[in-house]
């Protein structure tokens, strides 16, 4: 029943845009916080901070560019119809949540660093050129693929119920971009899945065999509960493409996550917060 289907959809999009605002107040909480307090400046806590900008851009622009305006009646018709519009939704989707993937792959290779290579992970990531080239490359990457979703052909899909949604038109152009981008998603999960689980073999054993002083102690309880939030954040990776329903719900649950999983796996943060 086309009823049935417009109104379990549209009570997905309030139930999400619901938790998607209250998850951008707690993301710019907790950045508020990492930025100020100097007890979070290392370098997992500057590549997290990046990801929280990205993640509140991507719900902010999510919500603002596409969710609230392909329920009618906020933006002209003529004007959603326009290449314009459609091209600006899929360039800055592209664009953040092709940074929050990276963001990803700095996370598992900082934890990696931290429990294989404990000796040099601080000379590693506190280089002056370590983490700016990083960021660059993340910035840098997002623009390519936000370009590049300039070039395709777009139109906006209509329901009879009303709903409206951005499609891409079946060519080749369209393929070839499909074929790259999932090229670059499969490599980048193939490579954070097999680091992690090197770590995850490797871990373990370290801390059998590590000194049992009080500080170490402490360190790897940070180590442990940093990987923890790295993993967690990794394994929510899904294409949002697949079904149009829970497209804006897929998507803003990858943007939500590293915000709830810091305060539920670092308790310092968890403590300034509550």
């Amino acid at each position: 029943d086309r009823s049935l289907v417009s109104l379990v959809t549209n009570s997905i999009i309030v139930v999400d845009l619901a938790l998607s605002m209250l998850t951008v107040l707690l993301a710019s909480l907790l950045l508020s916080v990492l930025v100020r307090d100097r007890s979070h400046s290392s370098s997992f806590f500057t590549i997290y901070k990046v990801g929280l900008i990205y993640d509140i851009l991507g719900l902010l622009c999510l919500h603002i560019i596409s969710a609230v305006p392909t329920r009618g009646g906020l933006l002209n018709e003529d004007f959603m119809e326009s290449q314009l519009y459609l091209k600006t939704f899929y360039s800055v989707n592209y664009f953040t949540h092709t940074c929050q993937g990276i963001t990803n792959l700095l996370l598992s290779l900082n934890r990696a660093t931290a429990v294989l290579l404990p000796l040099h992970h601080r000379r590693i990531w506190s280089a002056p050129f370590t983490l700016p080239f990083c960021f660059v490359f993340q910035f840098c990457l997002g623009i390519h693929f936000g370009e590049r979703s300039l070039h395709l052909e777009l139109y906006l899909k209509h329901y009879p119920t009303g709903e409206r949604f951005p499609m891409t038109a079946d060519n080749l152009g369209v393929r070839a971009f499909w074929l790259e981008t999932f090229i670059a998603a499969f490599s980048s999960c193939l490579f954070t899945i097999i680091l992690y689980s090197i770590v995850a073999w490797k871990f373990p054993l370290k801390r059998v065999s590590a000194p049992r002083t009080k500080k170490e102690v402490v360190e790897s309880k940070r180590t442990l509960s940093l990987l923890s939030v790295a993993i967690v954040v990794m394994v929510s990776e899904k294409d949002f493409r697949i079904f149009f329903p829970l497209f804006f719900g897929i998507t803003d649950l990858y943007s939500c996550l590293p915000s709830y999983l810091l305060i539920i796996f670092c308790k310092p943060i968890r403590d300034q917060v509550v």
